[in-house]
């Protein structure tokens, strides 16, 4: 095959991981599939050594092509601070909250969903934990109603889901485990928020102010779900936007600024966001 030949070919894969990066980060091999129906066999196997630095120059590229700073709340993706109670529920809180944000970018209408149809239907342990995951499930196979006709009673109950108050589905829904921050900018700069879980340190309990949270010992195993509703990524000051499920007594008004680019609270962990 003619180096010319093989070069379009480079090309082509190049404007179709330029298109969709996250898609092509994640499934390296379908990279190779591409290729495989362009190329001859013996062509295909020296294309990995290519394809790490096509993969590299355009996370590069894609990275700076985003905003230094992004607050969804200013866009209209966010609703009001919620307040979990005493139940453990925050799976649900997580969920819904990313839920919305993209429920009004497909709308144009931010329509508080119901944790409580989550906590009662998703089978899962409703307020003694949960997975954020089979809520995700459950809002792609069965839909979700808003939190006036379905609302919170901090308990879980009967399962009372009404098909005919559902506000739709969610088409799918992406997870990355042991992802890294840059990604996690990449995805909510162009996606919306996103589920994240987090460690639940003494300091992260006991959270109040506008100051920027960083505790070195906010570093085991996550045990709490909150929502990523933006960032700020500036010279002079790092730090993501974490809305919490506590009320607005916790943190700033039930929100924090966490540093960015130390894996605070282990938050790269699990990261989840619905495709509506």
């Amino acid at each position: 095959m003619e180096l010319s030949h093989f070069v379009m070919c480079i090309l082509t894969v190049i404007s179709m991981a330029s298109a969709n990066p996250v898609r092509y980060e994640e499934n390296f091999h379908e990279i190779i599939q591409d290729l495989r129906q362009l190329l001859n066999e013996e062509i295909v196997a020296e294309a990995p050594k290519y394809m790490d630095q096509v993969l590299s120059d355009v996370a590069e590229e894609e990275l700076n092509s985003i905003p230094d700073e992004k607050d969804w709340r200013k866009d209209g993706y966010v609703s009001a601070i919620k307040n979990q109670g005493q139940c453990a529920s925050c799976w649900s809180f997580t969920a819904t909250g990313t839920m919305e944000g993209q429920w009004y970018n497909s709308t144009g209408h931010l329509i508080q969903l119901s944790e409580q149809n989550l906590v009662d239907c998703a089978k899962d342990n409703g307020c003694d934990g949960g997975s954020v995951k089979r809520a995700f499930i459950y809002m792609r196979d069965e839909g979700i109603e808003p939190s006036h006709s379905y609302p919170y009673k901090g308990k879980k109950g009967t399962c009372s889901f009404n098909l005919s108050d559902s506000i739709g589905t969610l088409t799918d829904f992406k997870r990355l485990r042991g992802t890294n921050e840059a990604e996690i900018m990449k995805i909510v700069a162009k996606h919306g928020p996103v589920s994240i879980y987090v460690f639940m340190s003494e300091k992260f309990l006991n959270f109040r102010g506008t100051g920027i949270f960083n505790d070195p010992k906010c570093n085991k195993k996550p045990n709490h779900a909150v929502v990523v509703v933006g960032y700020v990524n500036k010279p002079s000051e790092k730090y993501w936007i974490i809305k919490n499920s506590w009320g607005t007594s916790w943190g700033d008004q039930g929100y924090m600024k966490m540093i960015m680019n130390k894996n605070m609270c282990n938050m790269n962990y699990l990261v989840y966001y619905p495709i509506v």
